[in-house]
């Protein structure tokens, strides 16, 4: 097994670990749930995109999860932003970056999303320090536009 798989494998087991920990989905009917979404509302928004990421009442379409997870992400909501990184992670519906995957999981751990502060552990051990500071660099200035 390559390193790559071996890393898929080991952030998908801390992504069904946290959902396991904290998941409260939605059961609204998806039609509702696209409404609500639609009319930006983070938690609708986040819903949506695990809904999309696990094939749950519409087709599996991780790009449309990561779209969904984006648009809650902004908003500051800390499971999407958490959700987020692990796509980038992974490379699910979006090109792989670990850059992207410790800046998105970096800010939800400064939402206090603890998943992510484990998550963040795992990544570091394959990046390098330079790609860490970028990683930071870039969190920082997300925090800085985005301070409430």
């Amino acid at each position: 097994m390559n390193m790559q798989a071996c890393r898929k494998i080991v952030f998908s087991l801390v992504f069904c670990l946290s959902v396991l920990a904290s998941a409260v989905y939605s059961q609204e009917p998806i039609a509702e749930l696209r409404s609500q979404a639609e009319k930006g509302h983070a938690a609708a928004q986040f819903d949506l995109g695990y809904k999309y990421a696990h094939g749950m009442g519409v087709p599996k379409d991780h790009k449309q999860a990561v779209a969904w997870y984006r648009k809650a992400a902004e908003q500051g909501y800390a499971k999407a932003q958490y959700n987020l990184g692990v796509k980038y992670a992974n490379g699910e519906g979006v090109p792989k970056d670990d850059v992207l995957a410790y800046m998105w999981i970096n800010i939800a751990s400064a939402s206090g999303n603890e998943n992510a502060l484990k998550a963040r552990g795992s990544l570091e051990e394959w990046m390098t320090r330079d790609q860490i500071a970028e990683a930071h660099r870039l969190s920082r200035e997300w925090l800085k536009k985005h301070a409430k």
